[in-house]
């Protein structure tokens, strides 16, 4: 087997990322939050997620743990690890749109997607 097909092959094995439920939708308040969500990373995965964002009239935001809400920019990576939990936040004039995927970077797997709009 060529290098190569020895990656794909140990890439394929490496179980994805999963959040206990999807993040979904909000549109109440300024800002808008969504609701927190536990991460479960397998063994042998990394622990990286990517954000990918699809509409930003809003500015989007993560907190991980808890933690500060940090700006999340498009194709961003998070390291994670297994329990951590991630929030999402909009804020931005009424009407405005944040709409996010979240993937596991390694596995390229959607974890789940949220769609926050500010009230």
């Amino acid at each position: 087997m060529s290098v190569l097909g020895i990656f794909f092959d140990t890439i394929a094995r490496i179980a994805p990322i999963t959040a206990d439920s999807n993040w979904g939708t909000n549109s109440t308040g300024s800002p808008v939050t969504s609701a927190t969500r536990t991460m479960t990373v397998p063994s042998g995965n990394p622990g990286t997620i990517r954000f990918e964002i699809n509409n930003e009239t809003a500015s989007g935001k993560y907190s991980k743990n808890g933690g500060t809400f940090t700006a999340i920019t498009d194709a961003m990576t998070l390291a994670i690890a297994n329990g951590d939990t991630i929030a999402l936040r909009a804020t931005g004039a009424s009407a405005d749109v944040f709409d996010v995927a979240v993937y596991d970077h390694t596995t390229a797997t959607a974890i789940g997607t949220w769609v926050g709009t500010v009230a």
